[in-house]
């Protein structure tokens, strides 16, 4: 299978897309260009839009047999996988930094900055209540019981599953701001002017380099749409990432020694009361930091005469 895609990649892939630049060199009067300084012509020769088109198309275009090797060809390659987390990173920051830059995105939110700002505050408490509940939902996947049983470790990883919520936002923001990014610049591709009978017939396109700005926008939001999710779920579903939440989730809520359950010869075990005499004991584990049983842990009540005669026993000890 390696050896086909390796083969498809050479003498296919790669072949298309240097005949596709080169017709393109040829087209724009650079007959004898090969392609790869074609593409430093035009990068150098263009505006700052499509400099980034062009740069989010040549990580796309690396990303798409990445993405093939890592899911069809070598799902287990680990160095693949690392790779095409890497590209997609990448086209994030590159969109990041494009839609931060960019000035119909800058003038669109001075314009609408009160209302942008509203939206933004509402998102806050909508995504607070949001990473609550993914925080709950892994509490109850990792230990079994209810998330309220762990009040502590239920606020901790709220606050950590806060970034995951806000990047759930992002991505439906972008997918709006991308449909209406894209929807205006089409209308701005193919004007219309009315015809003396009341039809609507098509005029001569505009200039590639006026559209730029709306299609890199556009780009730039669909890219933001989809990647930051990609990055994280690939993250938050590594072995790491287990471990690391598990660790956490004993460092906010288990700070009784397993000892006090009746639970000897286990270091670093370590134990959270429930009521009615149950626990949660949280057990070392080598590859996961952690594994979780629920156990009985019944405590002896004393009632006041007797915390008065120890009290006094001790006081005339000393």
């Amino acid at each position: 299978m390696k050896l086909i895609f390796f083969s498809v990649l050479l003498y296919i892939y790669f072949p298309i897309i240097l005949g596709i630049i080169a017709n393109h060199a040829v087209k724009n009067g650079y007959v004898t260009t090969n392609p790869l300084s074609y593409i430093l012509i035009k990068f150098k020769h263009s505006s700052y839009e499509e400099r980034f088109l062009l740069s989010l198309s040549s990580i796309f275009l690396i990303t798409i047999p990445i993405a093939f090797y890592s899911t069809s060809v070598a799902t287990d390659s680990r160095n693949a996988r690392i790779l095409g987390i890497t590209m997609i990173s990448a086209a994030m920051l590159l969109s990041v930094v494009y839609a931060i830059t960019s000035r119909p995105v800058r003038s669109t939110y001075s314009k609408y900055a009160g209302r942008l700002n509203f939206i933004i505050a509402v998102s806050a408490t909508i995504n607070f209540a949001r990473a609550t509940s993914f925080a709950e939902g892994v509490i109850s996947e990792l230990v079994g019981v209810r998330a309220s049983e762990l009040p502590t470790g239920l606020a901790w990883l709220s606050l950590i599953m806060v970034p995951v919520a806000w990047l759930v936002t992002l991505s439906i923001g972008s997918i709006a701001i991308y449909a209406v990014a894209l929807f205006s610049t089409s209308l701005k591709d193919a004007p219309r002017k009315s015809h003396a009978v009341g039809l609507q017939v098509p005029i001569q396109r505009k200039v590639f380099r006026e559209l730029a700005p709306g299609y890199a926008v556009a780009f730039s939001f669909a890219i933001l749409a989809v990647s930051p999710l990609t990055v994280v779920s690939n993250i938050l579903g590594s072995a790491w990432a287990e471990k690391k939440i598990r660790e956490e989730l004993v460092s906010a809520s288990f700070h009784v020694k397993a000892s006090k359950c009746s639970i000897d010869g286990i270091d670093g075990a370590k134990v959270a009361f429930l009521n009615d005499g149950k626990a949660i004991v949280a057990l070392p584990h080598e590859k996961l930091g952690f594994v979780f049983q629920p156990i009985t842990c019944v405590t002896n009540w004393m009632d006041p005469a007797q915390i008065i005669e120890i009290y006094k026993n001790g006081n005339s000890a000393s």
